[in-house]
């Protein structure tokens, strides 16, 4: 075994400090509907320790989330468009992970370090009322024939990008 298989990852945090650590200023608001989606975006915006999450409904099966939901910022409300405005107000600027004529690759986007990521369900991508809301739209690059990803795959890769353009760090 090479000497970089033997080390062993470190979590950032201990669970002692994490209640108290600043989150990211990022929120995620997403139509996702589907079960399993419903989880995955839970778990997903606990691992990029995001400010907040607005989602149409509580999952029916939350051990996909391996208990994040009990760490991460949730609400559950059917009025998605409220907290989309509700972020604006917050100063956060509005970006739509979606396909549009309008649409910056993710590639080659200048996030915003106060972002509020609107995705959308699956098959119908985020709503035009929505999409009337937003600052900016990005893609992600594909090159095979489905040309969509799903939307927690999609969320993880977009919030990755702003993981490395701002380094993970808190700016209060």
């Amino acid at each position: 075994m090479t000497a970089i298989m033997q080390q062993k990852y470190e979590r950032p945090l201990s669970r002692d400090d994490y209640r108290q650590a600043s989150r990211h200023s990022v929120r995620l608001v997403t139509w996702n509907a589907k079960e399993p989606n419903l989880a995955g975006a839970i778990r997903t915006a606990e691992a990029f320790m995001l400010d907040h999450v607005y989602m149409l409904r509580k999952p029916k099966c939350m051990s996909p989330t391996v208990g994040t939901e009990n760490w991460q910022p949730t609400t559950y409300t059917t009025n998605l468009l409220e907290a989309i405005q509700e972020a604006k107000r917050d100063g956060y600027t509005i970006v739509a992970l979606e396909q549009t004529n309008a649409s910056v690759r993710l590639t080659e986007a200048i996030l915003p370090y106060r972002m509020c990521l609107v995705a959308g369900d699956e098959g119908e991508g985020v709503p035009p009322k929505a999409l009337a809301l937003c600052d900016m739209a990005v893609v992600i690059p594909q090159y095979g024939m489905v040309g969509s990803l799903n939307v927690v795959t999609a969320t993880s890769i977009a919030l990755y990008e702003w993981t490395r353009q701002h380094g993970g760090q808190h700016h209060d």
